[in-house]
């Protein structure tokens, strides 16, 4: 990943929509069959009861009557939440949109983002999510439910890092240290828990299969090998890796060697 990030051909479109917005009043009418049916199973339990029937009958159909009215409320709950939720990226930002409510995010009030994606062992099913930062107590969460998720948080790396990685460049310029998550960065190298590693001493580093592996000079066994999950804004990461040791990670193969194998 160079230092310079390609631009994104999204920007301005609505990249993640929940698809509840698209069933209209599915969810609603499903919600109200179930708690009709937990209104109405009493009534036959009564008459189950009266009847002298069968007990485990009975004991069924109280079973029945208390999942359909958890099932009929959850789901009024859920519609309510996510209908009409979408997030549209723009050039300069993000557009949150949940509850008839939009909320507009400038690149810069952005933390760190971070995209994990997972695909099952001879299967072609890939499970993602992505997180947003804000602030501390501020934090955006998009998983499959919504439509493009990965491909939301390709876009979303990219473009918080066309911002970050100049002022994380210059903050270790400076003599700062900056935390990725699993590994922190410095002036001097590479610091995660119980090791480091000097720029001078990388000797090779790369996205495979979910995982960053970082290999010390002369050595087969990898240094490090974080999920890429466990990397906060990983572009930026792989962007300072590149500039400080003059490696090629593969920018072009960035986002297949994202997703890990289950």
């Amino acid at each position: 990943m160079s230092a310079k990030v390609r631009p994104v051909s999204q920007c301005g479109k609505i990249v993640s929509t929940h698809p509840i917005g698209g069933l209209g009043l599915l969810y609603p009418v499903l919600a109200v069959a179930l708690i009709s049916a937990a209104i109405t199973l009493p009534f036959i339990v009564a008459d189950v009861q009266m009847a002298a029937m069968d007990m485990s009958l009975f004991v069924f159909l109280r079973i029945a009557a208390g999942i359909s009215c958890l099932l009929g409320i959850g789901i009024v709950i859920r519609w309510y939440r996510l209908k009409g939720s979408s997030l549209t990226v723009f050039e300069k930002g993000i557009a949150h949109r949940i509850r008839g409510r939009t909320t507009f995010f400038r690149w810069r009030e952005v933390q760190d983002v971070t995209v994990r994606a997972t695909r099952m062992h001879h299967f072609l099913i890939r499970r993602t999510w992505v997180k947003i930062r804000l602030a501390p107590k501020t934090t955006l969460k998009f998983t499959d439910n919504y439509k493009e998720v990965f491909a939301l948080g390709i876009n979303l790396l990219t473009l918080t890092a066309a911002e970050m990685v100049p002022l994380v460049i210059a903050k270790l310029e400076r003599g700062e240290t900056v935390d990725f998550g699993a590994i922190e960065v410095s002036r001097a190298g590479l610091n995660r828990r119980f090791a480091k590693l000097p720029w001078s001493e990388v000797g090779d580093a790369e996205l495979r299969s979910g995982q960053v592996i970082i290999k010390r000079k002369g050595r087969r066994i990898p240094w490090g090998r974080p999920h890429s999950f466990q990397i906060k804004n990983l572009f930026v990461f792989l962007a300072v890796l590149e500039h400080f040791t003059q490696i090629d990670v593969g920018a072009t193969k960035v986002p297949q060697q994202m997703v890990a194998m289950a």
